[in-house]
């Protein structure tokens, strides 16, 4: 039974930095009781880490949804898809590269829903 909408965003710019990303999505996991059977991974697509946590969810048999951005609605695209994917999550894992704005997007649209969230800072290397 799903429990968990898991929301995992972050930084474009991380793209190249594929075990590093792997590695905070499975410390996360294993320490949130978030499992196979009761999560549900929810990611946007893009190049990074939304793409590595796409691909998480596919080597290790979690269920999984992909919100991509409808660009033909313009540049604010991207900011309409991580308010659709704020709301569907319960709780957000946030791996940051320390200036891109959307993922401070994501985050503040977490924070003023109440929305539980980690957030790791990969260019602090660590949990905010």
């Amino acid at each position: 039974m799903i429990k968990q909408v898991l929301l995992i965003a972050g930084s474009r710019s991380l793209a190249t930095r594929h075990t590093s990303v792997m590695a905070v999505l499975q410390y996360y996991l294993n320490h949130t009781g978030c499992t196979k059977g009761n999560t549900i991974i929810i990611h946007g697509g893009a190049r990074g880490v939304d793409e590595i946590a796409g691909k998480y969810a596919l080597q290790n048999f979690y269920w999984h949804m992909v919100f991509p951005a409808d660009w033909s609605k313009g540049k604010s695209a991207g900011l309409q898809r991580n308010q659709v994917m704020v709301d569907k999550c319960n709780c957000a894992l946030l791996i940051w590269d320390g200036v891109s704005r959307g993922t401070q997007h994501s985050q503040s649209l977490l924070e003023q829903q109440g929305k539980p969230y980690q957030l790791y800072d990969y260019a602090k290397g660590g949990w905010v």
